[in-house]
């Protein structure tokens, strides 16, 4: 393991972003292919943000009862740094289901249950139409929440930074982390890592933190990160950092 960690420290990368897919609420057995890979990121040095994520929610005491297995993992609560609560809960099919059901129903009994391990929780982020960040705040998704989050994508880097300006604005009150983000076209030209730059440093005004979401972009220009995606679900994690990287 020691013999990745250089490469690991040349990617400049300190946070990873990483899912616990929910694939039946009812099931009270671990996933220990994903504790496991939190646990990796944890040992090589990363901060790790989980994000558990379901398509559709269920009824509050089976989501309490599967929050509670998770929060019963010893190695997943020592792995993970920020345990996020669902996706993009205004996007299919990252959420089949209203956004009422998602704080209702999934993230309130995540919060009371994670709440007795000292879990910091970082809410779903709502993607593309900021009116949605203002629908979650009205149903109560601040009361539950340590960081509010949301993935600004758009065409051009200032309509990125105006969505994130709005998001900071309908979460007031709570810490913003900026989830996933791109700007999603120009991304051939020449100057698309200096708009990259850019709009990181414009983020840093309103966001505690930012994930780039990257591309699979094989002819990207200097600047730009990228993930290669060419690992298997069998591969520990340092196959993977071996596929990021800066061009």
């Amino acid at each position: 393991m020691s013999s990745a960690l250089p490469h690991i420290r040349e990617t400049g990368i300190r946070s990873v972003r990483i899912w616990y897919r929910i694939r039946d609420w009812n099931s009270r057995t671990p996933d220990t292919w994903f504790i496991n890979r939190a646990a990796e990121y944890k040992q090589a040095g990363f901060q790790v943000m989980l994000t558990v994520l379901a398509d559709r929610s269920t009824d509050v005491n089976t989501a309490r009862g599967f929050f509670q297995m998770l929060a019963n993992q010893q190695t997943l609560v020592r792995s993970v740094d920020l345990w996020q609560i669902g996706n993009e809960v205004n996007h299919a099919p990252f959420w089949s289901d209203t956004m009422a059901n998602y704080v209702n129903n999934m993230l309130k009994p995540a919060h009371d249950v994670l709440r007795g391990i000292g879990a910091k929780i970082v809410g779903a982020g709502p993607t593309g139409n900021t009116q949605d960040a203002y629908t979650l705040r009205d149903l109560g998704y601040l009361n539950y929440i340590d960081y509010a989050a949301f993935h600004p994508y758009a065409g051009s880097g200032d309509e990125v930074i105006s969505k994130a300006q709005d998001a900071a604005r309908a979460f007031a009150g709570k810490p913003l982390i900026i989830t996933e983000w791109n700007i999603t076209s120009g991304y051939n030209s020449s100057s698309y890592g200096q708009e990259l730059d850019r709009v990181r440093r414009a983020l840093k005004e309103v966001a505690v933190a930012q994930f780039y979401f990257s591309m699979i972009n094989f002819n990207a220009p200097n600047g730009i990160f990228r993930d290669a995606f060419n690992y298997q679900r069998n591969d520990g994690i340092f196959n993977e950092v071996r596929s990021w990287q800066f061009e």
